[in-house]
């Protein structure tokens, strides 16, 4: 074991790179390893996250990694080290006495300095090129970089003491038990295991896995191309969740609006979502199909216009940049949604950061989704689609009375018991109604649709997302004026709706019946 200490001067962004380049017993590879997107990702988001100390952990077991060695590298004729190097990355200064005395002694001031300043780890593997192994860092705070929502707890021993990381674990594929699929699952199912309370396998399982029972005439390890869609799905359903899919390629004009929608509302719950698409290049010639774990996004900065159809009037579009783990890039890398389509490509894009090469040199790549995987929890069976439906059924007739005012809808996966925190803080309830809903029952998940008119808040409903698709349940509707339920009056005179019942119009209906409440 050895702890060494090395400053990053609170500057500069080629110290990652250099401490590799101490460390790496690879001379015939180390030019090629350095120079890659992962390094030079990672290392400036360690400046972002005002990295100050390295510490070297040398000798150190990955379990991923062990697993991985044990699937393929273990049965190799050359021979491959099964031991790992981890690096750990502190905010505040630390020096190697001060480290040694620290841990020897068990000193309390010097467990509170590390607890409060850590900052996540990387593990090296040792392979030819592949090193980026386990990679646990912490985003950026809230405004230096949106938001990332999709995020779980990993415990770190560090020589003794308890610390632990809020991310979203990366590691770059190794294209032997790991393809840019397997990586993306990976990250995912560290997030869904804390949050849907399910097991985590690592690369070679999920590879295993997705690959067994004749879902693939392909090998499984070596892993040369891939999963497919199915694959994947199959991998989601093994540690017992369910999927939901989204062709975005199956959709004409709203595409940028379900993708946008999707990450929003899904995300709100914390959710990662599994983005699969063609690396395309800026002519639309394509590159190459890849896939990605997106875990945050970034609102629009100032005013938002309103879009003129009424399947853009959707909070969502605020939505100027998305957060992804890449493996071909680094963790939490930026994906912008372009203010204009490229000239020649029709379909939905985001600029991204790969490049034709696998530097960050080279032309710039645009990543074209083709379809969105999301692991959910079995009992959440009403997707954001079904809800979007119905909104957008009523929306469309909603616009012709409203057409000249700005209307948003914000749509999210949220918790029960965090709902009735939310009612807590709710304006325009009276007492009997607000102590009538916090100690009723709720589903433990809903869906929370929210009309903001003139950016000011108008309705909210509440809708059961345990319940079965037919017909939507809304358990809780609220509306701060009668001018929407009036509408929605209207809708029902004329026969809108006959046939085909929507859950939206039916509660402004019983709510103008009762009586709105105006706030």
């Amino acid at each position: 074991m050895s702890e060494l200490q090395y400053s990053f001067g609170g500057v500069r962004t080629d110290a990652f790179p250099q401490i590799l380049d101490s460390i790496l017993s690879l001379p015939a590879r180390k030019d090629d390893v350095l120079c890659k997107q992962q390094i030079e990702n990672i290392a400036t988001h360690l400046k972002a996250i005002n990295a100050v100390t390295t510490v070297i952990e040398t000798n150190y077991v990955d379990h991923d990694f062990m697993d991985d060695y044990s699937a393929y590298y273990a049965r190799c004729f050359n021979q491959y080290e099964r031991f790992c190097t981890r690096l750990h990355f502190f905010s505040s200064g630390l020096g190697e006495d001060e480290i040694r005395n620290g841990v020897v002694k068990n000193n309390k001031d010097f467990k509170e300095k590390i607890t409060s300043s850590y900052l996540g780890f990387v593990v090296l593997r040792p392979l030819p090129l592949k090193v980026i192994g386990r990679t646990c860092l912490l985003p950026c705070k809230k405004g230096d970089l949106g938001y990332v929502k999709s995020l779980c707890t990993v415990s770190v021993s560090f020589f003794g003491y308890d610390l632990s990381v809020e991310c979203m674990p990366f590691q770059e594929q190794d294209k032997i038990v790991a393809a840019c699929a397997t990586s993306a699952l990976w990250s995912s199912f560290y997030v869904t295991a804390k949050l849907f309370g399910h097991s985590t396998i690592t690369p070679s399982k999920i590879t295993a896995v997705a690959k067994e029972r004749g879902a693939s005439i392909g090998r499984a390890i070596p892993n040369r191309y891939g999963l497919t869609a199915v694959e994947m799905a199959y991998a989601i359903r093994h540690i017992g969740l369910e999927v939901v899919s989204v062709n975005i390629s199956d959709l004409v004009f709203q595409q940028k609006y379900a993708v946008l929608g999707n990450i929003y509302a899904y995300l709100n719950l914390g959710v990662p979502l599994l983005l699969m698409g063609d690396l395309i290049s800026l002519e639309g010639k394509k590159k190459g199909k890849h896939a990605m774990a997106v875990n945050g996004f970034r609102f629009l900065e100032g005013e938002h216009r309103l879009p003129t159809l009424p399947a853009n009037r959707v909070y969502a579009c605020r939505i100027k940049e998305i957060y992804v783990n890449d493996d071909g890039i680094g963790p939490y890398a930026k994906m912008t949604v372009p203010e204009k389509v490229k000239k020649g490509i029709n379909e939905f894009v985001f600029e991204s950061l790969w490049r034709e090469k696998e530097t960050c040199r080279g032309n710039a790549l645009l990543f074209k989704p083709s379809m969105i995987l999301v692991p959910i929890y079995a009992r959440i069976c009403v997707s954001y689609d079904d809800v979007w439906s119905v909104v957008y059924d009523f929306d469309r007739h909603l616009m012709y009375h409203m057409s000249k005012i700005k209307i948003e809808w914000e749509i999210v996966l949220e918790i029960g018991k965090r709902f009735k925190q939310q009612i807590h803080k709710m304006d325009g309830i009276d007492t009997a109604e607000k102590q009538n809903l916090l100690l009723s029952g709720l589903p433990k998940y809903l869906w929370i649709v929210k009309l903001y008119v003139k950016d000011q808040l108008n309705s909210v409903f509440c809708i059961d997302a345990t319940d079965a698709r037919q017909g939507l349940s809304i358990v809780f509707a609220i509306c701060y004026t009668d001018e929407v339920p009036r509408i929605a009056s209207t809708f029902k005179k004329e026969g809108y709706f006959i046939g085909r019942p929507n859950a939206i119009c039916d509660a402004c209906c019983q709510l103008l019946q009762k009586g709105v409440e105006v706030a």
